[in-house]
């Protein structure tokens, strides 16, 4: 009976001492190769609540209200034909010769950092009307692209009308 119980506690002393080994030698291998510990440094990690979220790699992310700020104002065609009026809230009404033809929301995905030269503008609706509801065109194209002598750049649109196609060029007004 003493020599049952001496091997007992024997195989119980050698399960007790692989069990720690291991732990031991899992935290060792696995777990500190792999979680961070104090030292290590996280280049992606962002300080505070205002960070802007890294998209990939390369440090891309998206700055929306960079590019609002720029096109949010009154634009106006050379010819004087066509206004648009952006605001801050995404809205955009375009006229032609003081008849609104559009009143709609914008969508767009300005990537930074980088040189950007243009930049897509969605519309919800393209379609064009009159005020009597007839339609008077389709907005094919629309975009911001940057300018060499202007801050604000311009935006071009490229519209088909019912008896031609035309693209017209806006520039910012000033405030």
């Amino acid at each position: 009976m003493k020599k049952v119980l001496t091997v007992l506690l024997i195989v119980l002393l050698a399960l007790t001492v692989l069990c720690v080994t291991g732990v031991l030698l899992f935290r060792h291998f696995v777990a500190d190769q792999i979680m961070d510990k104090g030292g290590m440094m996280n280049p992606d990690y962002m300080d505070g609540t205002d960070a802007v979220p890294i998209l990939d790699g390369d440090h891309t992310y998206v700055d929306n209200e960079k590019l609002l700020q720029v096109i949010t104002g009154t634009w106006s065609s050379e010819d004087g034909h066509y206004t648009i009026k952006l605001d801050s809230d995404y809205r955009i009404i375009l006229w032609l010769d003081g008849e609104p033809l559009l009143e709609d929301h914008i969508q767009f995905v300005y990537l930074q950092p980088g040189i950007i030269r243009s930049t897509e503008l969605s519309l919800d609706s393209c379609i064009l009307q009159k005020e009597d509801g007839s339609p008077a065109g389709e907005i094919t194209s629309f975009y911001h692209e940057v300018s060499e002598e202007d801050t604000s750049g311009r935006l071009i649109v490229e519209i088909d009308l019912a008896d031609n196609s035309k693209t017209v060029e806006f520039k910012k007004q000033e405030k």
